[in-house]
């Protein structure tokens, strides 16, 4: 795969408000550390989270002392876009389990190893990381750069569409999927 551009175009917004904070242009590329997975993004969605965070509830909520336990506050500028489906166009030197080329899809929660909520069962709950779009730039670009633990190998069958819009629905299924398994080892 070649390199991509210097810069890409993207969707962010510098300030809290209305649908006329979103600004469409051009921006940086992201860059690739030893342990990053560089992804052109095919599809992406808009999640009540993103909303959340473009009409400032959730920078609100920081400002209060309320804000999401374990999480650094929300950084303007900022790239929205929890969900994100692309194709691995880069890897970083460290990287073990992608390659370019591969299908991938983008984490919301990704899971930290050590974290007491990844060693309870509940690793969409780990603290001390930087989400997708809430404290590092989120999918709604053409290019997304996030460690290689961030992502997840998606099969030629599923579309990236499907792909980008079903994850809150994975995160939801696999919660269900465990609270279950513990009920019947109770």
């Amino acid at each position: 795969m070649n390199t991509p551009e210097k810069t890409m175009k993207a969707v962010q917004i510098k300030a809290c408000g209305s649908y006329n904070v979103l600004h469409y242009g051009d921006y940086e590329m992201p860059t690739i550390g030893d342990f990053d997975v560089l992804v052109k993004v095919m599809s992406t969605s808009v999640s009540g989270w993103d909303i959340k965070y473009r009409n400032g509830s959730i920078l609100k909520k920081f400002a209060e002392g309320k804000g999401l336990p374990g999480r650094k506050p929300f950084p303007l500028p900022q790239q929205l876009g929890r969900e994100a489906a692309g194709l691995v166009v880069q890897v970083g030197k460290n990287v073990t389990q992608f390659q370019s080329g591969d299908r991938v899809l983008g984490l919301v929660h990704p899971e930290k190893s050590g974290d007491i909520n990844a060693i309870r069962g509940f690793g969409n709950l780990s603290v001390g990381l930087d989400y997708p779009g809430h404290a590092m730039k989120g999918g709604n670009a053409q290019y997304v750069s996030r460690p290689e633990h961030y992502w997840m190998p998606i099969s030629d069958n599923v579309d990236y569409h499907t792909a980008a819009a079903g994850q809150p629905a994975i995160v939801l299924l696999r919660i269900v999927a465990k609270s279950k398994w513990e009920i019947l080892c109770l």
